[in-house]
């Protein structure tokens, strides 16, 4: 009982010296989980605080920072009870880059909103006037019975006014019953106007122009957005010697299920027959249209899915119609689906592809699984190994003017390597390889039964690199280097693989896994870079010079795409190839690659550039191709472009290609154009004239003319002309395509 006592003494006191320790403690930390709010600080030139009306009043030259917003004006009074605040004359209410100006504002700074009185509105690119302006959230505004615009004139070249105006700061601009102004004049309603803030393309484009084959024309694009995740074009077009086209791009999100595009169009066009259909037999006929689907769809982090789906009225359409958008991208567009596995170890893929055009030849795949095997070590030794596995079900369907029965079978291959990698005198990479490759096929040639090819691999590669540093420093005719060093990597291989136990004209073609052949000789590779430092410490390349070589003791040679002849060679040099890429100066770069063939001793291709530019003042651009393939005969082509900023508002340009064939003993001039840009403030008014020889069409010498109106704002246009464009060489992928 004692016990007991004792405990509940000590218990009392423990209870009472906490309620004494809260007692004392600061107010403050009982309340430490209450919001604080964050203290309203007023500057002026005078600013008193009235105690019993809990207010402060701030005259001339006021300011009041609070959180991302800055409010400065004449005069304010703020009430600290409600944390409201009164501002007048020569107000301004910034947030980050947009600024609200008026004469009077109230704003609430517990709820972040208010309303501007006579607002001004600077919200790059757009600029705006409204009766009222209102803060709604904390980044979102409500203009009233106003206009935005992008011209930045106190009497602006264009307007959009509108009843009501909505402002999502860093994301879009909505507006309702708008009314599109050239000065004071309207030229178009929309009930409902939206922009992406980082879109640069505009809500309306019109083409007007001539050209040849189409005579007069107007392009036209009126853009529309149902949400943010579906919005797209309506096309309306007319073309003097065509007829009216009507057309449709509907880009779209679904969420978790990726994005997409859909482009339909559609012409009753008024044909005559041409005489490059008349030589390919064709006719495309009145009637013509395009149906176009894409998808992209990130399933999970390492697993992507691609669809696209493509079909036309006839074969030419899509050169008649989308020539410089699509065509010489892309002259026979396929129509497939894939789904790649992406993982650190290996590649998993599934590849569906149908022909959906009976004028193209298309080999299908229904469906291809391929496993990819990705080069890894074996255990801790210094052995490693890749392998490549595909199982697909072929056929092959021919362009019906060919007459051909189609081509099928089922095919199951496989491709095992093991490698050794190994530094040798600790200087020299050592890297022999071994390999077998087997393909069964469920047909052979006539069809009768099924074979099974086998091919082995073996060969070692041999590397090194070595260097030198020069301490070469000179500033001479602007070049800036500072010590140059010269590394140079040989490297040598040697590669053998077997013949194929099978023929190939005991099998079908139907790419090149079917055109594997026999192999046996030595490449030689050597790699010269030159470098130099620039002024921050880092390494710039001035010169990248490889030439590759060899000699080959077998090799088979294709002479079309459905065969393979045998030519046994002996100590034959292979073809010589050179890439060079120079970079004297940051505005200066010269690009080259050439193949020379041994055998026939000429050149089998030449690709040479020359770029120099200075940004934003002139551009020139120099190019030469030439291309031997030894059964139709060579061709060369010289393209150079010229680019010059008159003054701050005139800016031209030029482009020349130059052809020549075989049979011709000089270049012949073949496209030209030219172009002139006026900078209008806000607007880009660019001429575009081009003649270019179409010899064998309707006229041997075609004439074009097109006007092009570009908001500075929203440069990009969805409709591409005909001008073409001089593209020196880039490193790196093409361009992905837009979904």
């Amino acid at each position: 009982m004692a016990i007991e006592g004792r405990w509940k003494r000590i218990a009392k006191a423990i209870f009472y010296l906490a309620i004494a320790f809260v007692c004392i403690l600061p107010q403050d930390s009982l309340y430490a989980q209450e919001e604080k709010k964050e203290p309203i600080i007023v500057n002026g030139d005078q600013v008193e605080y009235l105690y019993e009306e809990k207010k402060i009043v701030g005259i001339n030259n006021v300011s009041i920072a609070y959180k991302d917003v800055v409010l400065t004006c004449d005069k304010i009074i703020v009430h600290m009870d409600t944390r409201e605040a009164i501002a007048e004359g020569h107000v301004v209410l910034s947030q980050g880059k947009n600024i609200f100006k008026g004469q009077k504002i109230h704003y609430n700074f517990n709820t972040n909103k208010g309303t501007i009185v006579e607002a001004e509105v600077t919200s790059p690119p757009w600029y705006g006037k409204g009766k009222e302006a209102l803060k709604t959230d904390e980044k979102d505004y409500v203009i009233e019975q106003g206009y935005l615009t992008t011209c930045n004139l106190p009497h602006p070249h264009y307007r959009i006014s509108a009843r009501t105006i909505k402002l999502y700061v860093g994301d879009r601009v909505e507006a309702y019953h708008v009314v599109v102004k050239l000065g004071k004049i309207p030229i178009f309603y929309f009930p409902y106007y939206v922009h992406i803030l980082h879109d640069k393309r505009p809500r309306v484009t019109v083409v007007p122009g001539r050209n040849s084959t189409w005579g007069y024309y107007v392009l036209t694009a009126w853009r529309y957005y149902l949400h943010e995740w579906s919005r797209g074009y309506v096309h309306m077009d007319w073309r003097e010697k065509k007829g009216f086209g009507t057309g449709l791009d509907y880009k779209y999100k679904l969420g978790y299920f990726g994005k997409g595009l859909a482009r339909f169009y559609y012409t009753d066009e008024d044909h005559v027959k041409t005489l490059e259909e008349e030589a390919t037999g064709q006719d495309a006929g009145d009637d013509r249209w395009r149906v176009q689907l894409r998808h992209k769809w990130q399933v999970d982090e390492d697993t992507l899915a691609i669809g696209e789906f493509h079909k036309t009225s006839d074969k030419l359409f899509i050169k008649d119609y989308y020539f410089n958008e699509e065509y010489v991208v892309d002259n026979q567009p396929e129509t497939f689906f894939s789904m790649i596995r992406t993982k650190r170890n290996y590649n998993l893929s599934l590849y569906f592809r149908a022909r959906t055009q009976n004028f193209y030849t298309v080999v299908e795949r229904l469906p291809e699984l391929a496993l990819r095997v990705k080069s890894q070590r074996l255990h801790d030794t210094d052995f490693y190994y890749k392998s490549t596995t595909s199982y697909s079900m072929l056929q092959k369907k021919f362009d019906k003017a060919l007459y051909r029965p189609k081509l099928k079978a089922n095919r199951f291959d496989t491709a095992h390597e093991i490698s050794y990698i190994k530094k040798l005198f600790k200087f020299l990479s050592f890297n022999p390889y071994v390999g077998i490759n087997e393909t069964w096929y469920s047909e052979d040639a006539t069809g009768d039964k099924n074979e099974l090819r086998n091919m082995i691999t073996l060969g070692t590669q041999l590397s090194t690199k070595f260097y030198k540093v020069y301490p070469f420093t000179t500033d001479a005719w602007g070049l800036e280097i500072n010590k140059l060093k010269h590394i140079v990597t040989p490297r040598i291989g040697y590669k053998y693989v077997s013949t194929p136990n099978i023929k190939e004209d005991d099998l079908k073609r139907f790419d090149r896994i079917d055109g594997r052949a026999s192999q046996h000789g030595v490449e030689v590779e050597i790699v010269n870079r030159l470098l130099t430092k620039n002024k921050s410490g880092a390494d710039v390349d001035l010169l990248r010079l490889t030439t590759t070589s060899g000699v080959l003791f077998k090799r088979k040679v294709i002479v079309s795409d459905e065969r393979e002849d045998d030519i046994i060679i002996s100590n034959f040099l292979d073809d010589f190839r050179v890439d060079l890429i120079m970079r004297p100066y940051s505005w200066f770069n010269i690009y080259m690659d050439s193949r020379f063939s041994n055998e026939r001793r000429s050149f089998d291709t030449i690709n040479i550039d020359a770029v120099a530019f200075q940004e934003d003042r002139w551009k020139l651009g120099l190019g030469f191709r030439f291309e031997d393939d030894h059964l139709a005969g060579s061709s060369s082509q010289i393209t150079t472009e010229g680019g010059y900023r008159i003054s701050p508002k005139w800016k031209v340009k030029c482009y020349y290609r130059f052809k020549k064939e075989t049979y011709e003993d000089s270049f012949e001039l073949d496209e030209q154009n030219y172009g002139v840009e006026r900078d209008l403030h806000c607007w880009l008014a660019e001429l575009n004239y081009q003649v270019k020889q179409t010899s064998g069409l309707e006229v041997d010498q075609e004439h074009r003319i097109w006007l092009v109106m570009r908001l500075k704002a929203f440069p990009d246009l969805p409709i591409k002309m005909f001008s073409a464009k001089y593209s020196p060489p880039s490193s790196g992928v093409g361009a992905e395509r837009s979904y």
